[in-house]
C-alpha cells in the first residue's frame, strides 16, 4: 500500500499477509529514568 502511494522501498503486501518490520519509538525520560511520554513511533521493513 505505501508503494503504491510513492513511498519508496516499500513492497505492497496482500491483504491477510504478513511482514517483518521493527518499530522506531520516540520517547522522553523522566529523572528516574521512565519513560514520561511516547512522542510517536513508526514502522520500517526489516533489512
Amino acid at each position: 500500500m505505501l508503494a503504491e502511494k510513492g513511498y519508496p522501498g516499500m513492497t505492497p503486501v496482500n491483504r491477510g499477509g504478513s511482514a517483518d518490520v521493527e518499530f522506531l519509538i520516540l520517547y522522553l525520560l523522566d529523572a528516574d529514568g521512565l519513560i514520561r511520554h511516547i512522542k510517536g513511533a513508526v514502522w520500517v521493513p526489516q533489512r
